[in-house]
């Protein structure tokens, strides 16, 4: 499959998904959660793409404000069994169910 194939899926995939954490639309991005074989590499590059179609589980979308908040630790994900929970440190001590549609 082509390159071109590959964004277009991603592109598509972004238009129908939500952010798991507050569901906004806009801003998708696409957030490790599970090592993969690129373990970081190649971020905003082609094999990144082909990364996300081949391992969906591996990958949560998230919008861009809810994913710097997963970065800088702000909010924390925890996977119990097959779920996947969150917990904003700043805001609420609960933890939530993450919700991937």
């Amino acid at each position: 499959m082509t390159t071109v194939y590959y964004q277009n899926l991603i592109r598509n995939l972004r238009l129908i998904v939500k952010c798991g954490i507050c569901g906004h639309h806009q801003k998708l991005q696409f957030h490790h959660i599970k090592p993969t074989k690129l373990n970081g590499e190649s971020r905003g590059q082609n094999k990144r793409f082909r990364d996300i179609i081949a391992n969906p589980d591996c990958y949560i979308p998230l919008c861009y404000f809810c994913h710097q908040k997963v970065t800088s630790g702000e909010i924390l994900i925890h996977e119990l069994g097959k779920r996947l929970w969150y917990r904003d440190t700043t805001l609420n001590p609960f933890w939530l169910l993450i919700h991937v549609i």
